[in-house]
Protein backbone atom coordinates (compact mmCIF):
# COMPACT_ATOMS: atom_id res chain seq x y z
CA UNK A 1 0.00 0.00 0.00
CA UNK A 2 2.79 2.42 0.79
CA UNK A 3 4.22 1.45 -2.33
CA UNK A 4 1.35 2.54 -4.38
CA UNK A 5 1.47 5.71 -2.65
CA UNK A 6 5.04 6.44 -3.08
CA UNK A 7 4.65 6.14 -7.29
CA UNK A 8 1.26 8.07 -6.83
CA UNK A 9 2.91 10.89 -5.25
CA UNK A 10 5.81 10.33 -7.79
CA UNK A 11 3.49 10.73 -10.91
CA UNK A 12 1.53 13.92 -9.60
CA UNK A 13 4.69 15.48 -8.97
CA UNK A 14 5.81 14.72 -12.39
CA UNK A 15 3.01 16.01 -13.69
CA UNK A 16 3.40 19.48 -11.89
CA UNK A 17 6.96 19.77 -12.60
CA UNK A 18 5.54 19.55 -16.90
CA UNK A 19 3.19 21.85 -16.23
CA UNK A 20 5.34 24.23 -14.26
CA UNK A 21 8.13 24.10 -17.24
CA UNK A 22 5.11 24.58 -19.53
CA UNK A 23 3.40 27.39 -17.55
CA UNK A 24 7.51 29.00 -17.39
CA UNK A 25 8.56 28.80 -21.11
CA UNK A 26 8.24 31.70 -23.20
CA UNK A 27 5.10 32.70 -24.92
CA UNK A 28 6.99 33.57 -27.81
CA UNK A 29 11.06 33.10 -28.77
CA UNK A 30 13.08 34.75 -31.25
CA UNK A 31 16.82 34.91 -31.91
CA UNK A 32 18.92 35.31 -35.06
CA UNK A 33 22.51 33.80 -35.10
CA UNK A 34 25.40 33.35 -38.07
CA UNK A 35 24.26 31.12 -40.84
CA UNK A 36 26.60 27.90 -40.38
CA UNK A 37 29.04 27.79 -43.39
CA UNK A 38 32.07 25.24 -42.74
CA UNK A 39 35.32 27.13 -43.86
CA UNK A 40 36.93 26.21 -47.23
CA UNK A 41 41.10 26.64 -47.83
CA UNK A 42 42.55 27.96 -51.09
CA UNK A 43 45.63 29.13 -52.74
CA UNK A 44 45.08 32.86 -53.96
CA UNK A 45 47.07 34.70 -56.56
CA UNK A 46 46.93 38.11 -58.04
CA UNK A 47 48.36 39.45 -60.37
CA UNK A 48 49.48 42.70 -62.34
CA UNK A 49 48.52 42.75 -66.03
CA UNK A 50 49.21 46.46 -67.26
CA UNK A 51 47.48 49.40 -67.78
CA UNK A 52 44.48 49.08 -70.24
CA UNK A 53 42.67 52.15 -71.98
CA UNK A 54 38.88 52.45 -70.54
CA UNK A 55 36.16 55.00 -71.17
CA UNK A 56 37.06 56.75 -67.95
CA UNK A 57 41.04 56.97 -68.83
CA UNK A 58 44.06 54.39 -68.02
CA UNK A 59 43.21 51.92 -65.32
CA UNK A 60 45.59 49.09 -64.15
CA UNK A 61 44.45 45.49 -64.70
CA UNK A 62 44.40 42.58 -62.98
CA UNK A 63 44.23 38.84 -62.81
CA UNK A 64 42.47 37.47 -59.73
CA UNK A 65 43.49 33.31 -59.75
CA UNK A 66 42.71 30.33 -56.64
CA UNK A 67 43.29 27.03 -56.61
CA UNK A 68 40.56 25.11 -53.91
CA UNK A 69 39.91 21.63 -53.42
CA UNK A 70 36.28 21.85 -53.37
CA UNK A 71 34.47 18.24 -54.59
CA UNK A 72 37.78 16.55 -54.49
CA UNK A 73 37.06 14.15 -51.54
CA UNK A 74 33.71 12.90 -53.44
CA UNK A 75 35.95 12.32 -56.55
CA UNK A 76 34.52 15.31 -58.46
CA UNK A 77 37.06 17.18 -61.27
CA UNK A 78 37.26 20.99 -61.56
CA UNK A 79 35.81 20.48 -65.21
CA UNK A 80 32.51 19.08 -64.07
CA UNK A 81 31.39 19.35 -60.24
CA UNK A 82 28.03 20.63 -59.08
CA UNK A 83 28.93 23.62 -56.97
CA UNK A 84 32.02 25.70 -57.70
CA UNK A 85 33.58 28.94 -56.08
CA UNK A 86 32.40 32.49 -57.32
CA UNK A 87 33.73 36.19 -56.57
CA UNK A 88 33.02 39.55 -56.90
CA UNK A 89 35.97 42.41 -56.54
CA UNK A 90 34.94 45.94 -55.47
CA UNK A 91 36.60 48.71 -54.62
CA UNK A 92 35.28 51.89 -52.79
CA UNK A 93 33.33 52.99 -56.10
CA UNK A 94 32.33 50.34 -57.90
CA UNK A 95 32.37 46.48 -59.12
CA UNK A 96 35.59 46.22 -61.29
CA UNK A 97 35.42 42.30 -61.61
CA UNK A 98 33.48 39.11 -61.05
CA UNK A 99 33.12 35.18 -61.78
CA UNK A 100 29.56 34.52 -61.52
CA UNK A 101 29.53 30.81 -63.67
CA UNK A 102 30.28 30.62 -67.35
CA UNK A 103 29.77 28.35 -70.49
CA UNK A 104 33.17 26.42 -68.69
CA UNK A 105 34.11 26.14 -65.16
CA UNK A 106 37.14 29.02 -64.42
CA UNK A 107 38.74 29.90 -61.48
CA UNK A 108 39.87 33.15 -62.55
CA UNK A 109 38.92 36.67 -62.21
CA UNK A 110 39.79 39.79 -64.72
CA UNK A 111 39.20 43.46 -62.68
CA UNK A 112 40.43 46.63 -63.77
CA UNK A 113 40.78 49.27 -61.10
CA UNK A 114 43.35 52.33 -59.70
CA UNK A 115 41.88 52.00 -56.36
CA UNK A 116 44.64 51.31 -53.42
CA UNK A 117 42.61 48.62 -51.70
CA UNK A 118 39.77 45.87 -53.24
CA UNK A 119 37.85 43.82 -51.57
CA UNK A 120 37.23 40.58 -53.06
CA UNK A 121 34.02 38.46 -51.64
CA UNK A 122 33.60 34.75 -52.69
CA UNK A 123 30.49 32.55 -52.56
CA UNK A 124 29.82 28.74 -52.85
CA UNK A 125 26.57 28.46 -55.85
CA UNK A 126 25.40 25.91 -58.28
CA UNK A 127 27.77 25.23 -61.16
CA UNK A 128 24.92 25.55 -63.92
CA UNK A 129 26.83 23.68 -66.40
CA UNK A 130 27.05 20.73 -64.54
CA UNK A 131 26.54 17.26 -65.94
CA UNK A 132 25.60 14.75 -63.77
CA UNK A 133 27.28 11.28 -64.51
CA UNK A 134 23.49 9.49 -65.22
CA UNK A 135 22.84 12.37 -68.13
CA UNK A 136 25.93 10.89 -69.97
CA UNK A 137 25.92 9.50 -73.38
CA UNK A 138 28.13 7.03 -75.79
CA UNK A 139 30.95 4.47 -74.30
CA UNK A 140 33.69 7.12 -74.77
CA UNK A 141 32.00 9.88 -72.07
CA UNK A 142 31.97 6.68 -69.96
CA UNK A 143 35.16 5.84 -70.26
CA UNK A 144 36.51 8.65 -69.39
CA UNK A 145 34.47 9.60 -66.46
CA UNK A 146 33.61 6.63 -64.89
CA UNK A 147 31.19 4.30 -64.75
CA UNK A 148 27.78 5.12 -64.58
CA UNK A 149 26.16 5.46 -60.97
CA UNK A 150 23.44 2.74 -59.35
CA UNK A 151 20.25 3.90 -58.53
CA UNK A 152 21.00 5.19 -55.17
CA UNK A 153 24.21 6.84 -56.26
CA UNK A 154 21.82 9.13 -58.14
CA UNK A 155 19.64 10.20 -55.24
CA UNK A 156 22.50 10.62 -53.03
CA UNK A 157 24.36 12.71 -55.95
CA UNK A 158 20.61 14.63 -56.14
CA UNK A 159 20.34 15.53 -52.88
CA UNK A 160 23.93 17.18 -53.12
CA UNK A 161 22.97 19.28 -56.20
CA UNK A 162 19.42 20.29 -54.03
CA UNK A 163 21.86 21.03 -50.72
CA UNK A 164 23.56 23.84 -52.52
CA UNK A 165 21.05 26.00 -54.03
CA UNK A 166 21.27 27.60 -51.00
CA UNK A 167 24.43 29.44 -51.67
CA UNK A 168 27.09 29.80 -48.92
CA UNK A 169 29.10 32.72 -48.26
CA UNK A 170 32.26 33.87 -47.04
CA UNK A 171 34.11 37.10 -45.29
CA UNK A 172 35.65 39.35 -47.72
CA UNK A 173 39.26 39.71 -48.13
CA UNK A 174 40.68 42.72 -48.11
CA UNK A 175 43.74 43.22 -50.63
CA UNK A 176 45.92 46.14 -50.99
CA UNK A 177 47.53 47.14 -54.70
CA UNK A 178 50.94 47.30 -53.77
CA UNK A 179 52.47 45.33 -56.54
CA UNK A 180 56.57 43.66 -55.92
CA UNK A 181 58.74 44.27 -59.39
CA UNK A 182 57.55 40.80 -60.58
CA UNK A 183 53.93 42.11 -60.20
CA UNK A 184 52.62 40.29 -57.79
CA UNK A 185 50.02 41.87 -55.44
CA UNK A 186 50.29 42.69 -51.88
CA UNK A 187 51.96 39.39 -52.02
CA UNK A 188 49.49 36.76 -53.24
CA UNK A 189 51.85 34.59 -55.12
CA UNK A 190 49.73 31.46 -54.29
CA UNK A 191 49.48 32.79 -50.71
CA UNK A 192 47.27 29.78 -48.51
CA UNK A 193 43.58 31.78 -47.94
CA UNK A 194 40.93 30.34 -45.16
CA UNK A 195 37.30 31.59 -46.32
CA UNK A 196 35.38 31.95 -43.08
CA UNK A 197 31.63 32.24 -43.24
CA UNK A 198 30.57 35.63 -43.74
CA UNK A 199 29.05 36.81 -40.02
CA UNK A 200 26.88 39.74 -41.72
CA UNK A 201 24.51 36.96 -43.14
CA UNK A 202 22.38 35.65 -40.09
CA UNK A 203 19.45 33.24 -39.91
CA UNK A 204 16.18 34.47 -38.00
CA UNK A 205 13.98 32.36 -36.44
CA UNK A 206 10.47 32.90 -34.60
CA UNK A 207 9.06 30.08 -32.97
CA UNK A 208 5.11 31.00 -31.21
CA UNK A 209 4.30 28.58 -28.22
CA UNK A 210 1.02 26.81 -28.90
CA UNK A 211 -1.82 24.50 -27.48
CA UNK A 212 -1.23 22.00 -24.75
CA UNK A 213 -1.16 18.86 -25.30
CA UNK A 214 -3.15 16.19 -22.97
CA UNK A 215 -0.25 15.30 -21.64
CA UNK A 216 0.87 18.26 -20.13
CA UNK A 217 4.22 18.53 -22.46
CA UNK A 218 4.85 21.87 -23.78
CA UNK A 219 4.25 21.81 -27.32
CA UNK A 220 5.80 25.01 -29.64
CA UNK A 221 3.34 25.93 -32.55
CA UNK A 222 4.22 27.77 -35.54
CA UNK A 223 7.59 28.21 -37.12
CA UNK A 224 9.10 31.21 -38.54
CA UNK A 225 12.31 31.29 -40.71
CA UNK A 226 14.63 33.82 -42.73
CA UNK A 227 18.02 34.60 -43.99
CA UNK A 228 19.07 38.10 -43.88
CA UNK A 229 22.17 40.65 -43.87
CA UNK A 230 22.78 42.95 -41.07
CA UNK A 231 24.38 45.70 -43.54
CA UNK A 232 23.26 45.14 -46.41
CA UNK A 233 20.46 47.43 -47.95
CA UNK A 234 17.45 45.83 -48.04
CA UNK A 235 14.11 46.77 -50.32
CA UNK A 236 10.44 46.26 -48.75
CA UNK A 237 8.31 46.34 -52.21
CA UNK A 238 5.27 47.00 -50.30
CA UNK A 239 6.19 50.40 -48.61
CA UNK A 240 9.53 51.69 -50.86
CA UNK A 241 11.55 51.58 -47.44
CA UNK A 242 15.09 50.77 -47.66
CA UNK A 243 16.93 50.17 -44.53
CA UNK A 244 20.00 47.86 -43.22
CA UNK A 245 19.04 44.39 -42.37
CA UNK A 246 20.16 44.92 -38.76
CA UNK A 247 18.07 48.16 -38.73
CA UNK A 248 14.89 46.32 -40.12
CA UNK A 249 15.13 43.94 -37.09
CA UNK A 250 15.50 46.68 -34.73
CA UNK A 251 12.18 48.51 -36.24
CA UNK A 252 9.86 45.41 -37.22
CA UNK A 253 11.20 42.65 -35.29
CA UNK A 254 12.10 39.20 -35.43
CA UNK A 255 8.87 37.66 -36.24
CA UNK A 256 7.86 40.81 -38.77
CA UNK A 257 10.88 40.51 -40.56
CA UNK A 258 10.56 36.68 -40.76
CA UNK A 259 7.37 37.24 -43.26
CA UNK A 260 8.77 39.92 -45.25
CA UNK A 261 10.67 39.74 -48.59
CA UNK A 262 12.90 42.27 -49.01
CA UNK A 263 15.16 42.57 -52.29
CA UNK A 264 18.60 43.88 -51.83
CA UNK A 265 19.75 47.53 -53.40
CA UNK A 266 23.03 47.54 -54.22
CA UNK A 267 25.32 50.74 -54.17
CA UNK A 268 27.64 50.31 -57.02
CA UNK A 269 24.36 49.23 -59.65
CA UNK A 270 21.90 51.33 -61.64
CA UNK A 271 18.36 50.84 -61.49
CA UNK A 272 15.69 52.51 -63.93
CA UNK A 273 12.31 53.76 -63.81
CA UNK A 274 9.55 53.20 -65.91
CA UNK A 275 9.93 56.37 -67.40
CA UNK A 276 13.96 55.57 -68.24
CA UNK A 277 15.52 57.50 -65.54
CA UNK A 278 18.55 55.69 -64.10
CA UNK A 279 19.66 55.94 -60.63
CA UNK A 280 22.39 54.71 -58.73
CA UNK A 281 22.07 52.78 -55.94
CA UNK A 282 23.58 55.09 -53.17
CA UNK A 283 21.51 57.33 -54.30
CA UNK A 284 18.45 54.55 -53.48
CA UNK A 285 19.87 54.44 -50.65
CA UNK A 286 20.61 57.89 -49.75
CA UNK A 287 16.84 59.15 -50.24
CA UNK A 288 15.73 55.49 -47.87
CA UNK A 289 12.75 55.53 -50.10
CA UNK A 290 11.16 54.96 -53.32
CA UNK A 291 7.83 54.40 -55.70
CA UNK A 292 7.81 51.05 -55.95
CA UNK A 293 4.86 51.84 -59.03
CA UNK A 294 7.75 53.01 -60.70
CA UNK A 295 10.17 50.43 -60.32
CA UNK A 296 10.56 46.87 -61.74
CA UNK A 297 10.73 44.35 -59.10
CA UNK A 298 13.21 41.79 -60.94
CA UNK A 299 15.59 44.68 -60.84
CA UNK A 300 16.11 44.08 -56.89
CA UNK A 301 17.45 40.71 -56.33
CA UNK A 302 17.03 38.82 -53.62
CA UNK A 303 19.93 37.69 -50.86
CA UNK A 304 20.71 34.37 -52.44
CA UNK A 305 20.72 35.79 -55.69
CA UNK A 306 22.69 39.15 -55.43
CA UNK A 307 26.50 39.89 -55.51
CA UNK A 308 27.76 40.37 -52.21
CA UNK A 309 28.59 43.18 -50.40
Amino acid sequence: MKNLIAVGLYLVSCCLMQVCFAQSAPARMAWYQPVDVPSNNISLSVIYDGEVSTLTGQQHSYYLTWEDTIGTKKGYSQQNRPYELHVVVRDRDTIVGRYTGRSYPSTTCYFVTNAKQVEVFFWLDINLWYEPPWTWKGEEHRAQEGPPLTTKEMLQEMSLVEKFWQRQEYAPIHIRMDRSPMNIVDGYDHHQVILHPNPDIVGLDYINKGAMYPDNMPHYGPMYEQVMSLSRYQLDMATGRIKKGQQWIRWKGIRKCCGMEFRIVDPHLLYTDQNGEQYSGKALIRHRKLDPGLFSTDQFQLLEDCLPY
